[in-house]
């Protein structure tokens, strides 16, 4: 596992500059019949189904950050990105047990950690910004984590799906 930490608003900047070029560039290739079928083809149509589900959601990601108002990276003062060797099956494993790890750790001491699929996503699909942060070639990019002083104090827990369990 390897990580990549950025701390420098600079490089924070650009790591959601990059991140919105490529959402932006994803949902029009997606709002376009050809790009449709051609995510179909390559990808799946259950992808094509999950990517048109989120759409409004990332739109308004995409719309809000353009007008100031953060929603890729919630002016978080710090990124992780963690990375291994794509070719390793333990990889992915290894680089989400470490990040939830890190979290764990973060919160004992009273820093908020938020974790980021856009980023991960925009890591694993976009070479521009997986250039940016020097993850090399033969890596893939396997979690991203937001680092900062939380700002609320929730009440209660956020609500999720239902999980689906098998009891036997």
């Amino acid at each position: 596992v390897e990580y990549v930490v950025l701390t420098d608003p600079r490089e924070i900047d650009r790591l959601r500059e990059l991140t919105l070029k490529f959402l932006v560039r994803s949902y029009r290739i997606v709002g376009n019949p050809i790009g449709a079928l051609y995510v179909r083809l390559v990808a799946s149509r259950k992808t094509l189904e999950q990517v048109r589900e989120y759409e409004p959601g990332v739109r308004e990601v995409i719309e809000k950050t353009k007008q100031g108002d953060d929603r890729v990276l919630w002016q978080a003062p710090a990124v992780v990105l963690v990375h291994a060797p794509a070719w390793d099956p333990t990889s992915g494993f290894n680089c989400v047990a470490a990040l939830y790890s890190a979290s764990l750790m973060a919160h004992t001491l009273g820093i908020g950690a938020c974790f980021n699929g856009f980023v991960e996503h925009c890591a694993r699909q976009y070479p521009p910004l997986k250039k940016f942060v020097n993850i090399p070639r033969e890596n893939k990019c396997f979690g991203v984590m937001t680092l900062g002083f939380q700002g609320v104090k929730y009440q209660r827990l956020v609500e999720r799906r239902v999980p689906k369990i098998a009891w036997r």
